[in-house]
C-alpha cells in the first residue's frame, strides 16, 4: 500500500481524460489499494473537504515546504509511474496534504467535487499565516480561469510578501499600522514590479483564452508588445473578431506588419490601403515601414500572379514556359512592350498608384526592388491610367522610379538633380514645403545628412510648419556630427529653446562643445 488506512468520506468516482498529467489534492487523503486490480488506484480517490493546492515537487520546495517521498511503484500494466508525496508537516490543512503526481502522459484526473475552499482559507490563514492563504487562493483562480479574480488574489499576495496588508485602504494604511502610512520609494518600487508581473500573467492568459480587449488592459502597464503579440498569435482570427485583433495589432501598434497582412487577406487590398493613410500614416516611421513593406510584397506577388495568368492564356504556354519561373514584372513585360498598350491592366491601377506612393517610404532593399518593379508595369500602363499626383511626384511612376533607385544607389546624381528642381522650383506658398522635405530627405537617406541640413536652413520659410518628411534639423545635426549650424541659426532667430537642445545634445551625445575638442572641465 502507498499510505495506512485512516478515517475518510466516501469515495468520489472521477474522471480520467488524455489532456494533462498533473492533479493535485488536499488532504486528508488516501489512494485506494486493490491487489487484484491495480488499476483501480487510479480511479477512487478520498477526499475529505480540505484543500491545499499543491502543483508538483518543485513547486512545493520553492514553497519553503519540506517534501518527503513516500513510494514510487512502476506496475505491470500501467502506462508509466505513479509517485505520492506528502507534507513533511501536519498542520496545514489539519492533517498531512498528499500530492499525487501522475506520470502518465495521456491520464489527468479532472473532475472533483468542490471543496469548502472557505474554510480552508480560514484554516491556512491561521495555521500558516495570510501568506500561505493567499497563495491558496491564487492558486484556486488559476485552476478556475477566474483570471481578473487572479489579479486581485495575487495583488494581496505580493503586498503581504513585502510587509503590507493586504488591501490598500485609508485606514488600513494609517491607523493599523502608522509606519506604512508613506510607502518608501524602494517599497513601491518592488511592489510595482511584482504588480506588473502579475499583469502580465493575468493578460497573457486572457488573451490567449480569447479575451483581447480585456488582456489587452493588463499588457498596456506592462508595456511589453512583443510578448502581448506572441499571446495574440494563439488566437484564431475569424471575422468576429477581427475588428478588435486589428484595433490592437494596428491601431496599437502591437504588430503593425502582421495587422496589415491579417487585412489584406480578410479584408482586401482596398480597406486596407484605406486603413493605412488613416492609421498608419501618423505611426512613426519604423511602423509605417513594417505597414508598407507588407503592403508592397503582396502587392507584387497579387500582379505578378495575374500577369502570368494573362500570359499563358494568351500565349498557350505549357508547364515547360520560363513564364513561371520569372518573378519579374518588368522582364515579364520587356518580352511583350505591347501587353498594356490597348488599356490592358492586371490590378486595380489605384490599388497599384496607392502602393507606388506608400513605398517611398522604405529602405529595405528587397522591398525596394518590389517597389521599383511595381513603378516599371506602372509607367507602361496606358496613360488613362497615369492618376495626377501631388509634388513633387505630380509624374507618379517615372518620380517613384528614381526615388526609389536612389535609395538602392543607382543613378543617384540624376535623382538628386531631378528633386533639387523640384524643390527649387515649386512655390512653398502654393505647393508647401513637401518638396523641400522630400529633398533633404533624399539627400539624408543616400547618407548626406549635412547637405540636407544646410538645405533645410536655406531653403525651408521661417514660420511654416514642416510636414515631417524630412528629419528635424537636431537630427541631421546628429547624424552629420555637427550642431554649429543648428546653433547659429537658433541665435539668428533668437530661439532659446532650440539654441539649448543642440548645445545640450551636442555634450551629451558627442561629449564635446560644439568647436572644441572635449568639454571643458566645469562644464
Amino acid at each position: 500500500m502507498f499510505i495506512k488506512k485512516c478515517r475518510l468520506p466516501a469515495p468520489i468516482d472521477l474522471k480520467i481524460s488524455p489532456e494533462n498529467d498533473l492533479a493535485s489534492f488536499g488532504s486528508p487523503l488516501e489512494l485506494s489499494h486493490c491487489e487484484s486490480n491495480r488499476r483501480a488506484m487510479m480511479k477512487k480517490i478520498f477526499l475529505s473537504g480540505y484543500g491545499a493546492c499543491v502543483c508538483d515537487r518543485t513547486r512545493i520546495a520553492a514553497r519553503g515546504l519540506p517534501v518527503k517521498k513516500v513510494r514510487s511503484a512502476k506496475r505491470n500494466g500501467w502506462p508509466g509511474e505513479a509517485v505520492v508525496y506528502t507534507l513533511a508537516f501536519s498542520r496545514i490543512a489539519r492533517g498531512p496534504a498528499i500530492v499525487l503526481k501522475s506520470l502518465f502522459s495521456n491520464y489527468r484526473i479532472t473532475q472533483l467535487n468542490p471543496t469548502d475552499l472557505f474554510e480552508s482559507l480560514l484554516t491556512t490563514t491561521l495555521e500558516n499565516g495570510p501568506e500561505a492563504a493567499a497563495l491558496l487562493l491564487a492558486d484556486q483562480m488559476r485552476r478556475e480561469e477566474k483570471y481578473p479574480e487572479l489579479f486581485e488574489a495575487l495583488k494581496m499576495l505580493h503586498r503581504i510578501e513585502l510587509g503590507l496588508p493586504a488591501v490598500h485602504t485609508e485606514i488600513s494604511s494609517a491607523n493599523t499600522n502608522p509606519d506604512l502610512a508613506e510607502i518608501s520609494p524602494e517599497l513601491q518600487d518592488q511592489l510595482d514590479k511584482k504588480l506588473l508581473g502579475a499583469c502580465a500573467e493575468v493578460g497573457t492568459a486572457l488573451m490567449r483564452k480569447g479575451n483581447l480587449q480585456e488582456g489587452w488592459m493588463y499588457m498596456r502597464a506592462v508595456g511589453d508588445r512583443a510578448a502581448t503579440a506572441d499571446a495574440m498569435s494563439k488566437v484564431p482570427v475569424t471575422q468576429d473578431n477581427l475588428d478588435t485583433v486589428l484595433g490592437l495589432l494596428v491601431h496599437e501598434a502591437i504588430d503593425i506588419a502582421r495587422g496589415t497582412k491579417l487585412s489584406l487577406e480578410m479584408r482586401g487590398t482596398c480597406n486596407t490601403i484605406t486603413m493605412l493613410d488613416t492609421v498608419v500614416s501618423m505611426r512613426g516611421r519604423s511602423d509605417q515601414q513594417a505597414a508598407v513593406g507588407t503592403l508592397v510584397e503582396h502587392v507584387h506577388a497579387e500582379l505578378l500572379s495575374s500577369l502570368k495568368a494573362d500570359i499563358v492564356r494568351r500565349e498557350k504556354c505549357d508547364a515547360s514556359s520560363p513564364v513561371h519561373s520569372t518573378n519579374s514584372l518588368e522582364e515579364l513585360l520587356s518580352l511583350r512592350p505591347t501587353l498594356l498598350r490597348d488599356g490592358t491592366y492586371h490590378l486595380d491601377t489605384t490599388h497599384l498608384a496607392s502602393t507606388v506612393r506608400f513605398a517611398r517610404i522604405l529602405d529595405n532593399e528587397t522591398q525596394l526592388r518590389l517597389a521599383v518593379d511595381l513603378a516599371q508595369y506602372g509607367r507602361q500602363l496606358h496613360s488613362q491610367y497615369h492618376y495626377p499626383s501631388e509634388e513633387p511626384f505630380t509624374d507618379l511612376y517615372p518620380m517613384s522610379l528614381g526615388m526609389f533607385r536612389a535609395l538602392l544607389g543607382e543613378h543617384v546624381e540624376a535623382a538628386l538633380k531631378m528633386f533639387l528642381q523640384k524643390a527649387e522650383s515649386l512655390d512653398p506658398q502654393e505647393h508647401g514645403t513637401v518638396a523641400i522635405e522630400t529633398y533633404a530627405d533624399l539627400l539624408t537617406r543616400v547618407g548626406r545628412p549635412a547637405e540636407a541640413m544646410q538645405f533645410l536652413i536655406k531653403k525651408m520659410p521661417r514660420g511654416m510648419r514642416p510636414f515631417g518628411i524630412a528629419p528635424s534639423l537636431l537630427e541631421l545635426a546628429e547624424a552629420s556630427k555637427d550642431f554649429q549650424p543648428m546653433l547659429s541659426l537658433a541665435k539668428e532667430r533668437r530661439d532659446l529653446v532650440g539654441y539649448a537642445a543642440a548645445l545640450l545634445q551636442s555634450v551629451t551625445v558627442r561629449k564635446v562643445l560644439p568647436g572644441m575638442d572635449a568639454v571643458p572641465e566645469n562644464t
